[in-house]
């Protein structure tokens, strides 16, 4: 019977998908409009569809911008920079500055829709290098 609670046991929890992990939050930034910017280290390990879930559950108020920015796990982040930002668009361009460590950026609009770009891929999206 202990063996039986066990194995149930072990089941549960092995079952269980928490979709942080290998995604580790190193900055943040808020304005008085609650427009927000995060700053998170990503291992290579974690799917883009994951990182596409974890995106989706992240605070964001509506009628505002959320802007999530994904570093490579080994990639210096400013984070006392962004944390010390005076502007949202300083904080942003403070972030487009490392833009060739960026792997992943994820925005939500306004109207609440996301947008989930892989910069190692499209490179020259504007949320990847600000252009």
């Amino acid at each position: 019977m202990k063996i039986l609670i066990l194995f149930c046991t072990i089941i549960i929890f092995s079952c269980g998908k928490d979709n942080t992990i290998g995604i580790k939050n190193h900055g943040y930034y808020i304005n008085d409009e609650y427009d927000r910017i995060y700053a998170y280290y990503l291992y290579d390990f974690v799917s883009k569809e994951s990182l596409k879930s974890f995106s989706e559950t992240v605070e964001h108020e509506i009628g505002r911008t959320t802007i999530q920015y994904y570093f490579s796990h080994n990639a210096n982040i400013p984070f006392r920079e962004l944390n010390k930002s005076l502007t949202f668009l300083e904080a942003r361009l403070l972030m487009q500055k490392y833009f060739y460590n960026i792997k992943y950026v994820y925005m939500r609009d306004k109207n609440t829709r996301g947008r989930l770009v892989d910069c190692m891929e499209i490179p020259d999206d504007p949320l990847c290098n600000g252009s």
